[in-house]
Formats: structure tokens, C-alpha cells, sequence
């Protein structure tokens, strides 16, 4: 399930760099990707990627993600 979450992070800042750079961006690096506490399943995971720094043919994408708990209130009806 990580890797998903991975992936989807990946996808994001590199669809980024491709609207920014009006063509396909080259990976050089990618830094460490690490988590402060567990996304629970329900919860609702939210990624906002943009781009930081630029310099010649090189830029910085910066992604963060939030986490937003997902509250199911059921209606009970009198029948």
C-alpha cells in the first residue's frame, strides 16, 4: 500500500514538472520519502506538489501531503 502512495506522490510532481517545463522532465534525484505518522484506511490522504527552485535546465519539485479523517455520520430513520 506504500508503494501506491509512492506512486501516486511520484506521478503528481512529475505531471508538475511537465506543465511547468512544457515537456518531459528527467528524474535525476529523488530524495527520501517518509511519513510523521501513519495514514489510517478511511482517512482521507491529500498530496500538493510545487515547484521550488529553478536553476538552468534543473528544478526542485516539493510535494507535502495532509491527512484528513473521513467521518461517516449515518441517518437513522423512523420507519
Amino acid at each position: 500500500m506504500i508503494t501506491l502512495f509512492f506512486r501516486q506522490a511520484f506521478e503528481l510532481a512529475w505531471g508538475n514538472a511537465y506543465i511547468f517545463c512544457r515537456e518531459r522532465p528527467f528524474t535525476v534525484y529523488m530524495d527520501d520519502i517518509s511519513f510523521e505518522a501513519p495514514v489510517e484506511v478511511g482517512n482521507l490522504l491529500y498530496f500538493n506538489s510545487q515547484i521550488s527552485f529553478v536553476h538552468e535546465h534543473y528544478i526542485q519539485v516539493s510535494l507535502i501531503s495532509d491527512i484528513t479523517k473521513y467521518i461517516l455520520i449515518k441517518r437513522w430513520s423512523e420507519v
